[in-house]
Order: C-alpha cells, then structure tokens, then sequence
C-alpha cells in the first residue's frame, strides 16, 4: 500500500480519499486516525484535523465511503444521503481499508510509531475491533454507534479508552449507553462521560446538533490522550 499527498492505495488496488493533517516541524509524532461518521470527511472534520494536527500530531481521516458509488463527504444537508448509502458499505472491505491506514500511518515518517484511534459515530465499533486486535495504541469515540455489538471483546483491549455519548441519544440510548459501561469496566485504563443535554452528533462543529459543552471535555482529553504518546 502506498500514502501519497490526499489519497492512499490499498493493497487491493483500490484508491481512498484522504485528508492528513501535520506538525510543521520535522519531530516525530503520535498519530490519530478518524474514522469518521456517515458524513465522511467534511469541512468541520478537516478544521478539527487541522486544530489537532496543531497541538502535535500526525492526523489521517479516510472516506469510508471511497468504495462506494456514492463517495466523498456530505454536508448536513444531506442527511437523507448519508443514511441511504449506509446499504451500500461494504464493511468487510472498510476494515481492511481502515487498517492498512492504520499500518500507513505508523510507517509515517512524521509519526513516532504510536497510533490513537477516533472513532466518530459510525467509526467507534471499528476503532474499538482495531484496538482488541492491539493495533492501536488509545481509542476514543464521539457519539459512538452500535458499540453493543463490540463490547464483547473489552477484556482483549489493553489500551487508553475514552467515551463520549450524550443523554438524549436517540441513536445510542442510554440503556445502550449502560450496556457498554458494563462491558468495558474490565479495560484496566478506561473513562466514559455521558454529557447533559447533547444528542447524537454533538461533535460535529457549527451544525444543528452541536454541542459545545460536550466538545470542551471530549476534544482536550483526546488531545492529552496523544500528548501522553509523545
């Protein structure tokens, strides 16, 4: 697989947008893959990108949605979009994909081998499944969905974990929310916050769902997260 300028080409053959942010200087630094919502890499992720890229670290986020006839970011007026080309993912191929990233990103030369994990929504079981496998080196998610069907194999995660939901969820409920504390108690470093008042998709700056309060706890521990890998 090769890593150039705003794409990268899978072992397959196959070509997948990118966006990679990084530190101007030539230190190297931890790494943070996103794997991003059903909206892909929009506007409002590449300034969170860039703002995390600043504070010292090498930032990938990918288009899962690069296999798809329907590629590329949508905007939050595309919701209806986003949700029905969600049938169309093959997620067989998106775990590759996202995991030879993943093996692109530490090979990086501005990146000290040390990789974290954001996983936003639809990202969260991916990251989750990518760290059991011990190929990442601290995971958080925003607004992570379907965590239930992951959380089975807490017990293999042996890295910083770091939650961030909302209690008026309507995507991750609160029971749901219960379930994956449950679960996860037995990862040995392990924090999960559940912000009054934000819904699903608090992360996403500057659109309806927006939530500032959530993003001035979630987004600074992210970044201590990476710090810590320095």
């Amino acid at each position: 697989m090769t890593l150039t300028g705003q794409t990268f080409r899978t072992s397959d053959g196959t070509d997948v947008a990118i966006y990679r942010s990084a530190p101007a200087d030539d230190a190297p630094h931890p790494g943070l893959i996103i794997f991003p919502s059903i909206f892909g890499v929009t506007v409002e992720l590449r300034q969170h990108a860039d703002e995390i890229a600043a504070t010292g670290a090498v930032v990938l986020a990918f288009d899962p949605f690069a296999r798809c006839e329907d590629s590329g970011p949508v905007e939050e007026d595309g919701r209806e979009r986003a949700f029905a080309r969600m049938g169309t993912i093959d997620l067989a191929a998106v775990t590759r994909d996202f995991r030879e990233l993943i093996a692109a990103l530490k090979a990086d030369p501005a990146c000290n081998g040390r990789v974290v994990g954001l996983g936003i929504c639809l990202g969260g079981p991916f990251c989750f499944n990518a760290a059991a496998d011990g190929e990442l080196d601290g995971v958080a998610t925003w607004h992570g969905s379907r965590m239930g069907n992951v959380i089975g194999r807490a017990s293999e995660v042996k890295c910083p974990v770091l939650m961030d939901y909302g209690d008026v969820d309507p995507i991750a409920p609160m029971e749901e929310i219960a379930k994956v504390e449950s679960a996860c108690s037995v990862i040995d470093d392990f924090r999960i916050r559940v912000h009054p008042g934000a819904g699903h998709g608090f992360s996403h700056t500057g659109w309806s769902d927006h939530h500032p309060e959530a993003m001035a706890m979630a987004r600074p521990d992210l970044e201590k997260m990476l710090e810590a890998l320095r």
